[in-house]
Parts: structure tokens; sequence; C-alpha cells
């Protein structure tokens, strides 16, 4: 028996039931991700445009400057939900393969603006004001339209039922 091949079967087993052990993701976590992805868009368009002739990295590195705190809190809460469905090493390595896809995806050409109206876009993910960055940078990543890949899916909505209330509510409700 080749001992890499089992070595192989193995890696590939335990990460396809680390895949399959994901947790849905809740809409707060889904915007934690477009952030991410919008990052990374930005990131490897820099240095694609870098290679055409057009420097936008100083353009980045302000805009991870500037949105820093926003960004590590993205950062962190996709950490959390991957803890949340697999924890230890197994986590990391999700967030690991997480971050890999997208890059790879803008890698490939997922990019369809060209390099000047990429600097505009980072440029204006760079301005304003620190209070309302969280938003800021949702609304610029949804208007190019990321959407992250999410291992596990979207979490189904919960409706509340009526039944479920304080029988006080319920009384409260219809009158």
């Amino acid at each position: 028996m080749n001992i890499g091949r089992v070595v192989g079967a193995l890696a590939l087993c335990c990460g396809m039931a680390a895949q399959a052990h994901a947790a849905c993701w809740d809409a707060r976590t889904i915007e934690a991700a477009q952030i991410r992805q919008f990052d990374i868009m930005l990131m490897v368009s820099a240095l694609r445009c870098q290679v055409k002739g057009v420097d936008l990295v100083p353009d980045y590195n302000a805009f991870v400057r500037s949105n820093k705190p926003t960004l590590i809190g993205a950062n962190e809460e996709i950490l959390r939900h991957f803890n949340a469905g697999m924890g230890g090493r197994a986590a990391l390595d999700a967030y690991d393969r997480f971050g890999t896809v997208m890059a790879n995806q803008f890698g490939n050409g997922g990019v369809s603006e060209d390099c000047e109206t990429l600097r505009s876009i980072v440029r204006d993910a760079t301005a304003g004001d620190m209070a309302s960055t969280r938003d800021r940078l949702l609304g610029a990543a949804q208007r190019v339209g990321m959407e992250p890949p999410l291992p596990g899916g979207q979490c189904a909505a919960e409706i509340a039922d009526a039944r479920d209330m304080p029988s006080r509510a319920r009384v409260a409700m219809t009158h």
C-alpha cells in the first residue's frame, strides 16, 4: 500500500468533511464576506494593473490603511464563522481556501473594470469618515457586484410564528 495515496485520500476526505460541516452564512457574515471579497478584488487588481503599467499599489495601500479596522473586523467575523462550523485547524484551512478561491477568481480575469475605473473605485472606498467605514465598504462591494462563494450556503430566513409568542403578546398584536 502506498502511504502517499493513503495520506492523500485522508486529506481529501477530511477536507470534504470539513466543507460538509460548514455552517450556513447569516446576513452579517455575508456582508463581511462581501467586504473581504472587495478587498481581495482591489488587491489582485492593483497587481494586475501594475503589470499593465498602471500603478494602483499606492492607492490600494492607502485604502488598506484607512480601512484597516473594518477589514480586520470583517476577517475576524469570517474566521469566527468557520470556527463555529468546524473549529481548530479545519477552520483556518477553510478560511484560507475561502480567500484563495476569491483571489484566483480575480487573478484569472474575474474583474471587468479597466485600471482607471478601478483607481476611481479604490479612491472612493478610501475617502470618508471612520464612523461609516463598514457601511461605505459594504456599499462599494455591493455596487461592483461582490458575491462571495459561501461554503454551507446562506442561512434560511426565519419567520416568527405567533404561536411561539406569549399569549399576552398575541393579544396585543390583534388589537
